[in-house]
């Protein structure tokens, strides 16, 4: 993988992670199940494979 498309995809999914956790960020009005289950289970997910696509791009730097 290009280490620009690592970069890119780090930040859609950390920025989709945070969005979760904003008071009035665009998914604060969404309806139940899915607010909970995205503030249970789908943010933190998302947010480890943001994490993961960090760790790749790290790694790569030095080669």
């Amino acid at each position: 993988m290009q280490k620009t498309s690592v970069i890119i995809l780090t930040l859609i999914f950390t920025i989709r992670g945070f969005i979760t956790y904003l008071p009035n960020g665009p998914l604060s009005a969404t309806v139940e199940p899915f607010q909970s289950l995205n503030f249970i289970y789908f943010s933190p997910l998302i947010l480890a494979i943001g994490a993961g696509y960090a760790f790749i791009w790290y790694a790569s730097k030095g080669a």
